[in-house]
């Protein structure tokens, strides 16, 4: 997942598995064509895999689909190692150590046709 982020740079974020969740990490670029032809040498990812997913709400987690957060972080009292997921219209705190599987619902995103070189 690439988010894009203030002047044109982007984050990266490698996943392990096909299911929605936080990321294994992230990685910092000057620009979403960098962070895109990182993503194509170093896991496989080709330009026509990519989807649009949109930004997530605000105080949210950035490498989810599922909007997440952690409790506290809206109102600037973040409890960092907790996090709650929205599902079925209401926050739900999750073990974050065994979060749940959420298939990524495809249909509901845009498929990308390409990122040209000069993206971001």
């Amino acid at each position: 997942m690439i988010a894009t982020i203030e002047h044109d740079a982007a984050l990266l974020f490698p996943f392990h598995w096909q299911w929605d969740g936080g990321s294994m990490g992230d990685c910092w670029f000057e620009s979403v064509a960098d962070a895109v032809a990182c993503a194509e040498l170093d896991y496989g990812v080709l330009n026509q895999h990519w989807y649009a997913a949109g930004n997530p709400p605000e105080h949210c987690q950035q490498d989810w689909l599922t909007p997440a957060r952690v409790p506290g972080r809206n109102v600037g009292n973040p409890e960092f190692g907790r996090l709650e997921l929205y599902i079925n219209d209401q926050w739900n705190e999750i073990d974050i150590d065994n979060p749940p599987r959420i298939e990524i619902d495809y249909s509901s995103l845009r498929r990308l046709t390409g990122i040209p070189p000069d993206a971001g």
